[in-house]
């Protein structure tokens, strides 16, 4: 079973490479997943003496003649430090997991290439999974780690379109949205998208228009907003299928990219999926169809990381139900700390997704377990397995047809 800590090149530099291979060992995992690319926003290391340089890198040595029209910045990291040829010197008893940020920023990329919102606003932030050069971009970048390196599995975050609520928009806003608000401004309508989606016979023209017409009656005096905004809302979609063919295709179309990986992949590396959307219900607004996505990827890789773990379990079980009992998943939880506080909140988690069904656990990031020690990890893993030993076999649910 999957067992992971995630880590990044600069944790490898600045507790040295032993050390952080004997943290891993003593926490019991067997896979160390490793960034290739940092993105924008990325959380701040305080160990760290590298990773503030350069949002939107690539984090190995990239052989840039692999790429087309877009091709990647390396990070100063790269130039000095082969994490993943250093890793697997130095710990060949250890599986490599290359954690990649799919449709995030590249620095510099050209305007065409981003996102746009309704009122033609680029994200420079954001690729656009509808455009050919960042489709063949994303597949490239798979491709180079894969062919490069003896890998275990590619680990691909984010492959499409981006939700309105992750916070880069926010410098977008003249006033507070809510979160149905932040959903519209999420959805791409830049040239490009609205070519791909009229060859696929959506009229995304039209649906830009009256996105905006929703948008600007935001700010109209006595606007309903919160719940009843997004209740009107989503009435609205359910009743006009336009809008449900949009929103299928933009699905269709970030499950195609990730068969394209899929594709260029050696046959023993494995393709894992981090969806974008952090509320599961939202998916289909953000092009995330967790049962298209594990259908074409070789497994999904979930974070857990609600406020309680109530919330955490019903979240997991909302995944499996919307991917699929056949889907197979994995689960990232953080180390020790809300919400898991103590070994009784611990157990009651890792039981409850041993009980879902799971094939994999793992834990963000290597710099959370360098604070709290390998042991809580350790423990977690071992109630992993005494869970998936108690639970009955999992049958796909039959087909009332």
């Amino acid at each position: 079973m999957y067992r992971a800590i995630y880590a990044t090149p600069w944790d490898l530099l600045d507790d040295g490479i032993e050390q952080v291979i004997e943290r891993v060992r003593a926490s019991g995992a067997n896979t160390i997943t490793l960034a290739a690319t940092l993105s924008a926003g990325a959380p701040a290391q305080p160990h760290s003496t590298a990773a503030a340089a350069g949002s939107g890198t690539v984090c190995f040595p990239a052989q840039l003649e692999r790429y087309g029209h877009i091709k990647p910045r390396l990070h100063p990291v790269a130039s000095q430090f082969d994490a993943f040829a250093e890793l697997q010197r130095a710990a060949p008893d250890l599986d490599r997991a290359a954690w990649v940020a799919g449709c995030l920023d590249v620095p510099e990329v050209a305007e065409r290439y981003v996102c746009q919102n309704a009122f033609g606003q680029p994200y420079p932030h954001r690729l656009n999974p509808a455009h050919p050069a960042v489709r063949d971009y994303v597949v490239n970048l798979c491709s180079d780690l894969a062919h490069r390196y003896d890998l275990a599995a590619v680990v691909l975050e984010e492959p499409g379109w981006l939700p309105g609520d992750r916070g880069e928009d926010r410098e977008h806003a003249a006033a507070p949205l809510d979160r149905w608000a932040r959903a519209l401004l999420a959805l791409c309508f830049a040239e490009t998208t609205r070519r791909a989606a009229r060859a696929a016979g959506v009229d995304a023209e039209a649906l830009q228009a009256l996105a905006r017409e929703w948008l600007e009656g935001c700010r109209a005096p006595g606007a309903a907003t919160g719940g009843m905004a997004a209740a009107w809302r989503v009435a609205d979609l359910i009743g006009d299928p336009a809008w449900a063919a949009f929103l299928d295709w933009r699905s269709r179309l970030v499950a195609s990219l990730v068969s394209d990986v899929r594709a260029v992949l050696p046959a023993d590396t494995a393709l894992v999926v981090i969806p974008a959307a952090p509320h599961r219900g939202a998916t289909p607004l953000e092009g995330c169809d967790l049962a298209l996505l594990a259908r074409a990827a070789d497994a999904l890789e979930i974070p857990v990381s609600q406020a309680s773990t109530e919330e955490m379990y019903l979240d997991a079980r909302d995944v499996r139900r919307r991917a699929g009992e056949e889907a197979a998943l994995r689960f990232v939880l953080r180390p020790p700390g809300a919400p898991l506080a103590d070994d009784e909140a611990d157990a009651e988690v890792v039981g409850a997704l041993g009980e879902i069904g799971i094939g994999g656990l793992a834990f963000y990031d290597y710099a959370r377990v360098r604070l709290s020690g390998p042991a809580p990890v350790h423990a977690a893993f071992q109630r992993l397995d005494a869970a998936v030993s108690r639970a009955p076999p999992r049958r796909p649910e039959q087909s009332s047809a």
